[in-house]
């Protein structure tokens, strides 16, 4: 395999890693926003989005900068509370482990 096509591969598998964190991520969101809307707690908690990206700042290496990185999480967040506002309407759905409903 070219160097090329060898990296791409492993770029794929990188991808594939992500969206299967991804999927994590937001299945223990939707949990936390259960828990959230059990106790009347809003969705948007700006101490724990900024205790996040504190904790991740650390961990930023080259060739990443810290403001892309901050934008990466600042989306996911955005993505959380949308998936977290929506729990009053829509029921948990059973899925299996790609994620796709069963």
């Amino acid at each position: 395999m070219d160097t090329i096509r060898c990296s791409r591969f492993l770029i794929d598998c990188v991808d594939r890693t992500m969206v299967r964190l991804l999927y994590l991520r937001m299945r223990l969101v939707r949990h936390v926003g259960r828990i959230k809307q059990a106790r009347g707690l809003p969705v948007h908690d700006n101490i724990r989005e900024t205790s996040v990206l504190n904790r991740i700042r650390c961990r930023i290496r080259p060739p990443l900068e810290a403001g892309q990185v901050k934008a990466v999480f600042e989306e996911i967040f955005r993505i959380s509370r949308e998936l977290q506002k929506t729990l009053c309407v829509q029921p948990e759905e059973e899925t299996d482990d790609c994620g796709h409903e069963t």
